[in-house]
């Protein structure tokens, strides 16, 4: 089912021509890279698993879990940039922008918890190597086997490195944040607009809009209802300092090469505590393997620490995440410019229920309602809205749906 974009309106109204688009197709390259890094992070997470077990190091099984949770973020970015090419629905309006919010939002929650889980394992084994460091002869005390930890430690921070690089030069690199890329092209899609007595008007090259006047002929007009500008971003370009693009698995890629991060800080703190655990062993020991040393508790010392990195780094991207589900006004985009810039088009006079929001991320909508003065045609209404979507996209809101209201209406005290 293709997408379109359509207004509503009466039968003796002027009809507007829905204009289909063709979703766009899915990157084949950002997918490549995903599926490579799925099924890196599952061999690394089985082999990170069977050498924590058999090394009992808390810090190697916590590094395979969170790998766990590295499969599980790009599965979901995967899936999201199949998603983002599913066309729009009579159920699904806005198509499929909110995929990659809520599978950023199950990534982060799984990565907090699983960070909890690190942490609180790190407490109670604080408290056990304490007890075995304090009492020589206590029973049930493990050895930490320190060398391989350390190898596999130093294996995990390499595999990492080499996933950070498939990510990073999979397609997948870029953004305003360093973290990701998105997209090349810009295409807009403009509807036709058949005028009253068989007048047609030429729309906007850039801009598309629907006007629909009710109540009276046009040069006798006191009421404008319903004024819609709408641009679609494809797969758009960078480097315009604006946030307004719509790119597929944005969230859940940054979302992924956060864990990405983590995973490479928890490989050198396993490769530290290792390093610790197994020099200092030798020292106090004789052996690099003790179950009654004090050094072992770098290992549940590294994890704790970095169990709290893991989940301060995913931070800002939850503010990121719950801003879009609340509806807030994107971060990028400033309340007051752009009601100063509305206010700025000629024979605009006042603004009334001015909302912005996210469907996803960088895709930004914007609906006000205008009253203007001095606007009686159809086609003087046509370029104010014109106008008003123009500035609207330079400030970063992909689409803007507008309604005019006649100031003499207004001042009748009629207005709906």
């Amino acid at each position: 089912m293709e997408g379109y974009v359509h207004s509503s309106m009466r039968s003796n109204d002027v009809h507007c021509v829905m204009a289909p688009h063709t979703p766009r197709a899915v990157e084949d390259k950002p997918r490549r890279a995903l599926i490579r890094a799925v099924i890196f992070c599952m061999i690394m997470m089985c082999v990170e698993g069977i050498c924590g077990f058999i090394a009992n190091s808390l810090a190697v099984l916590s590094d395979a879990v969170h790998m766990l949770a590295d499969v599980f973020a790009l599965s979901i970015s995967l899936f999201a940039v199949y998603a983002s090419s599913w066309s729009a629905t009579t159920i699904t309006t806005y198509g499929w922008g909110r995929v990659e919010v809520v599978g950023a939002l199950c990534s982060i929650l799984t990565t907090w918890g699983l960070a909890g889980w690190i942490v609180f394992g790190a407490i109670k084994r604080t408290i056990m190597i304490l007890l075995c460091a304090g009492n020589k002869n206590r029973k049930n005390c493990d050895e930490i086997d320190a060398e391989l930890i350390f190898v596999v430690g130093v294996f995990g921070l390499l595999m990492n490195v080499v996933l950070a690089i498939i990510l990073r030069f999979g397609g997948v690199h870029g953004h305003s944040h360093g973290l990701l890329h998105s997209g090349a092209d810009v295409h807009e899609h403009l509807h036709s607009l058949d005028a009253l007595h068989d007048h047609s008007h030429e729309m906007s090259q850039d801009i598309e809009s629907v006007v629909i006047e009710t109540e009276c002929g046009i040069g006798n007009s006191s009421h404008f209802q319903l004024v819609t500008s709408h641009s679609e971003f494809v797969n758009p370009p960078l480097g315009d300092g604006h946030s307004y693009h719509c790119g597929s698995g944005s969230m859940n890629l940054r979302a992924a090469m956060l864990h990405v991060f983590g995973d490479c800080i928890q490989a050198l703190g396993v490769v530290v505590a290792a390093s610790i655990i197994w020099f200092g062993n030798l020292k106090t020991q004789g052996s690099a393997r003790s179950a009654n040393s004090y050094y072992n508790l770098a290992d549940p010392f590294f994890s704790f620490l970095f169990g709290l990195i893991t989940i301060y780094t995913t931070r800002d991207l939850f503010k990121e995440v719950v801003s879009v589900l609340l509806e807030e006004v994107p971060a990028s985009v400033s309340y007051d410019g752009v009601r100063d810039a509305l206010l700025g088009v000629e024979n605009v006079e006042r603004i009334d229920d001015l909302h912005m929001w996210s469907v996803g991320p960088n895709f930004h909508l914007l609906s006000a309602h205008l009253t203007v003065a001095g606007c009686s045609t159809i086609c003087e209404a046509k370029e104010l809205v014109e106008e008003a979507a123009r500035r609207c996209k330079r400030l970063g809101l992909a689409h803007a749906t507008i309604q005019l209201n006649h100031v003499s209406r207004i001042e009748n005290g009629t207005t709906t």
